[in-house]
């Protein structure tokens, strides 16, 4: 395959279009040279668009990065985007400053790169806003974020995305409904959340007669329903949507309480820190969008899960999560706002937790 692309560029001859840093601009004409391509480099926004416009292909670099060069890229990648230009952003530093953070965000939000090209600790910076100036190795990889034997789970979780129903394995889904559809029966795995991985193990399901309840975040997708006859399914869409206020100003939202659920359900039943649950949250939130919630008009029934004692329960088990866990930087930040929302809510003990609330699953583990 690499041959057959390396032909091609040398048919094609792309002209390349680099807004690169001083230390590899020499290096980056030299390798497009010897791939069979051709270099320009401009970086004045006087002509930066016009550049573009005859070129191929688009590459950014922010190794050396100013307003003026920031702005370069912009109208140089919104030029490139309009002509279905690919682009390729190499993000160098992520994670070291402010400015480069959000640089590259808002390169990524406003021009869809084509390819993003980093270490693994930049590329961490800007997916999950581990921004973190004492995390950070400049343009280096920080050791902490190398992928070894132990923490290769982890590495690979971090990389998959839960919320895109890509990630169901559709033939066994499908396979294990039309078992329970003609026979009633099937054999289901069982997902060993501590180790974000499927367990050994599995489970026979006889529904004997009765029905099956099909519950996850992708429920009422169509590619999920649709398995079933249509006479036999009955989607309802479990949600919050209690808020609470104090003198007309709202306090509480169902945001903060969900990201509590979340947070606290995992620490204690999933052996997953808060860390790693608030880094995900932005994608969680991303996902629900693009995902989840566009299936919300197909239900048949609106079911609200709020419960207003469920504050308490919270204020309760906020504290002992702060002290037992470290948090930086930005998740600190998001924990501890979390938290002072929560402040004016008086504590309730967990022992008044009814046995068979649905609470449970969040509240009944000990963190």
């Amino acid at each position: 395959m690499f041959d057959h692309i390396i032909g091609i560029v040398h048919k094609r001859k792309p002209l390349i279009h680099s807004i690169t840093n001083y230390v590899s601009m020499n290096d980056c004409a030299n390798i497009l040279l010897a791939c069979g391509g051709a270099a320009i480099m401009a970086e004045d926004t006087l002509e930066v668009r016009q550049i573009t416009a005859i070129c191929d292909g688009l590459n950014l670099n922010i190794g050396m990065l100013n307003e003026n060069k920031l702005e370069a890229m912009l109208v140089a990648g919104r030029s490139a985007a309009a002509l279905h230009h690919p682009v390729v952003l190499d993000p160098v530093g992520a994670g070291a400053s402010d400015f480069r953070n959000s640089a590259a965000l808002r390169i990524i939000k406003e021009i869809s790169p084509t390819v993003i090209r980093g270490n693994i600790s930049e590329i961490k910076a800007l997916a999950v806003g581990m921004a973190d100036i004492n995390h950070s190795k400049g343009v280096e990889a920080n050791d902490i974020d190398r992928i070894t034997e132990d923490n290769i789970y982890d590495v690979a979780a971090f990389a998959l995305d839960y919320e895109n129903p890509d990630t169901l394995d559709m033939p066994l889904i499908r396979q294990c409904l039309s078992d329970l559809s003609t026979t009633g029966k099937t054999v289901l795995p069982i997902y060993d959340f501590t180790t974000e991985s499927r367990s050994s193990e599995t489970e026979t399901l006889d529904l004997k007669g009765g029905v099956c309840i099909v519950e996850g975040i992708h429920a009422l997708n169509p590619e999920l329903t649709g398995l079933v006859k249509g006479d036999d399914v009955y989607r309802i869409y479990a949600g919050l949507r209690e808020e609470y206020c104090i003198d007309g100003r709202r306090v509480i939202n169902t945001q903060d309480i969900r990201l509590c659920r979340r947070t606290l359900r995992d620490a204690a039943a999933r052996g997953r820190s808060p860390a790693k649950t608030l880094a995900m949250w932005d994608r969680v939130l991303d996902g629900e969008t693009r995902y989840i919630k566009g299936f919300k008009t197909t239900a048949d029934f609106l079911l609200d899960t709020s419960f207003t004692y469920e504050l308490g329960l919270i204020a309760k088990l906020l504290r002992p999560v702060s002290q037992r866990f470290t948090l930086e930087g930005h998740n600190a930040e998001l924990w501890d706002e979390t938290a002072r929302r929560f402040e004016h809510v008086a504590p309730v003990e967990l022992e008044l937790l009814p046995a068979d609330s649905m609470l449970r699953e969040f509240y009944a583990g000990e963190v």
